[in-house]
């Protein structure tokens, strides 16, 4: 599976889990960073992920 994860400097662990559109990480090659808006969030007795609808409005960022 193709995983949207964090990036370094945000102040969130890069190895927590976001969910989001599927066609949005399928469409772009690995290593693509995006910016859309997510909530932190967990399942009752799981651990801390972000969350952003499927549906949810995202930017493609340029290397910098």
């Amino acid at each position: 599976k193709i995983r949207a994860r964090p990036i370094a400097g945000q102040g969130l662990d890069t190895n927590m889990n976001v969910e989001c559109s599927s066609k949005m990480r399928k469409n772009y090659p690995v290593g693509t960073r995006f910016r859309l808006k997510a909530k932190l969030t967990e399942r009752e007795g799981g651990n801390p992920f972000l969350y952003a609808h499927f549906n949810s409005p995202y930017e493609v960022l340029k290397d910098e």
